[in-house]
């Protein structure tokens, strides 16, 4: 049995009855749990004797003869069962074999059939084995010649369910040390390792369901939240009391700029790749930091560049399988969602609970804006493709000059937000309306008006800041050459090129919104992950 594989208790095997809505039998392992620890992936004994099914009894089988189970691994958990269903529905058994065959992966993927072959003789008992082979030898041959869910060609893909199970069942994270793996991102099953990145492409959290039905889940000690946008990585970590009340315990930010180079190869490219895991682990160290792994919940998100990359699995596989993270990949509606469960807990204060409030969510690689209320929630959204980045580099691009241009940027930021933020203006009241900003370049700004040499939090909570104060510093910082830009009190350095281009979004949504001034405030999306996690909801 390998290392990392648990052997299933009697509450796991409750629960994997109720999963399956039928007695499982002759359980050996269990080779992956969900976020709370039910069964998600379960090893079963590859040859089956004793009683019959009535599926057996129609094929007039023998109880006395062996029956070979085809599929070691099966894939329990109902919520990835149902999503890796929706996946078979849309076609993706014919179109992950196209994509073999596009791929040159046909000898790759008879090595895994093989692989699988040999896995499952490692868990046969071995007077099993001695048996088949002196009495029943047609079915040793079965057993040894069968792949992944008990394929005998070694071309073939039978069900994504098999796959993603065959996938999850092998070593992530610091169980990679245990065994012998190709480093290869994906190389143990490719097309399990597609299903999971199309699943969390498709915004299914393959460690989990959020509102798990499976049981009672533990107590919950800490939750690390983990955003990964196109400019920068962030995460805050909360210890939770008895009672769900909030604590932060750590928080971390680091300038990736994950989307560099994607508008113009259309991929997110390797040292990016590199610089966004990098940061991911250190975020996973630190969040963990002085809590056992039992009480700890992580969430990871990834917005635009991920959204839009034509590679995402550059970072979906490694990520999983490196890190053990599942990142999840959300829309600009869940985006815009979040950020206004984040922002929702300092509204009861600042407006009537029926009052229509404004969110401006300034990303690197997308611009949210969403209405809602404190007391229906979010209630219009949308997510328009530019951002404090992508404004940056399409300027530069296009030849004007990005570094002094704040009218070229604003004018080309109203032209790309206009359409999209109509219906904001007429939901939301007059220009004393309440419009709330969250998003790096929002509390930057903040942080260079306050004169903050030391980033702090508790003070750009709340910070208000007009149009012309905005306009104001946009200029005084486009007089000034990058290397200074770089040493302004309040901004980080790795954000003086992309500030202007921000500041140039912030104006041109403030004056179609019809706002004069926008209240800055550090709960964000972040802040939402973890309210909307802590009530088990699905963003």
């Amino acid at each position: 049995m390998k290392d990392w594989w648990s052997r299933p208790t009697d509450e796991d095997m409750r629960c994997i009855a109720a999963q399956l809505q039928r007695k499982p039998r002759q359980v050996i392992a269990v080779a992956r749990r969900c976020r709370f620890g039910f069964p998600q992936v379960i090893v079963t004994n590859p040859v089956v004797w004793g009683p019959l099914r009535r599926s057996e009894q129609k094929a007039a089988r023998s109880e006395h003869e062996p029956r070979v189970f085809p599929t070691l691994y099966w894939l329990t958990c109902p919520y990835l069962v149902s999503a890796v269903g929706r996946l078979e529905s849309q076609g993706w058994v014919g179109r992950l074999k196209t994509w073999l065959e596009a791929e040159g992966l046909q000898e790759k993927w008879a090595d895994v059939h093989r692989r699988a072959a040999v896995e499952r003789l490692e868990v046969l008992p071995e007077e099993h084995g001695r048996l088949m082979r002196q009495v029943h030898p047609s079915q040793w041959q079965v057993l040894v010649s069968s792949g992944v869910g008990g394929m005998r060609s070694v071309e073939g893909i039978k069900c994504l369910h098999a796959h993603l199970g065959d996938y999850l069942a092998g070593p992530v994270g610091e169980e990679r040390s245990l065994e012998r793996v190709d480093d290869i991102p994906g190389s143990r099953n490719p097309v399990g390792a597609k299903t999971l990145a199309l699943l969390l492409h498709h915004g299914v959290d393959v460690s989990g369901c959020w509102d798990c039905m499976c049981g009672d889940p533990p107590p919950i000690r800490r939750i690390v939240a983990i955003d990964v946008g196109s400019n920068s990585c962030r995460m805050l970590a909360v210890d939770v009391d008895d009672v769900g009340r909030q604590q932060r315990a750590a928080a971390a930010l680091q300038s990736t700029r994950l989307a560099a180079g994607l508008q113009v190869h259309g991929t997110l490219m390797p040292a990016a790749l590199q610089r966004t895991l990098h940061a991911l682990e250190m975020f996973l160290r630190t969040g963990r930091e002085g809590k056992a792994e039992e009480e700890i919940q992580v969430l990871a998100v990834a917005t635009q560049a991920v959204r839009e990359a034509a590679n995402p699995e550059a970072l979906l596989w490694p990520a999983w399988e490196r890190l053990g993270l599942a990142l999840r990949v959300i829309s600009g509606e869940q985006e815009g969602r979040l950020a206004f469960a984040g922002i929702s807990a300092i509204l009861g204060d600042k407006c009537p609970p029926e009052e229509a409030v404004g969110v401006l969510d300034i990303g690197g690689g997308s611009t949210e804006v969403v209405v809602g209320t404190a007391e229906e929630g979010m209630i219009w959204s949308a997510s328009v493709k530019t951002g404090a980045v992508r404004l940056t580099d399409e300027i530069s691009l296009s030849g004007h000059d990005a570094v002094g241009d704040v009218k070229a940027l604003f004018h080309a930021a109203n032209e790309k937000l206009e359409q999209s933020l109509i219906p904001a203006a007429r939901l939301l009241p007059d220009e004393e309306g309440l419009l709330i900003g969250v998003g790096g370049t929002l509390t930057s700004l903040a942080a260079i008006d306050l004169r903050l040499e030391v980033y702090d939090p508790q003070r750009v909570q709340g910070h208000v800041l007009t149009y012309g104060r905005i306009a104001e510093m946009a200029e005084w910082l486009a007089a000034m050459p990058l290397v200074q830009r770089r040493q302004v009190p309040g901004l980080q350095p790795e954000r003086a090129d992309i500030i202007l281009a921000g500041a140039a979004i912030a104006l041109a949504a403030m004056d179609l919104l019809r706002k004069k001034r926008i209240i800055i405030s550090e709960a964000d999306l972040l802040q939402g992950m973890i309210e909307t996690f802590q009530m088990r909801k699905e963003p």
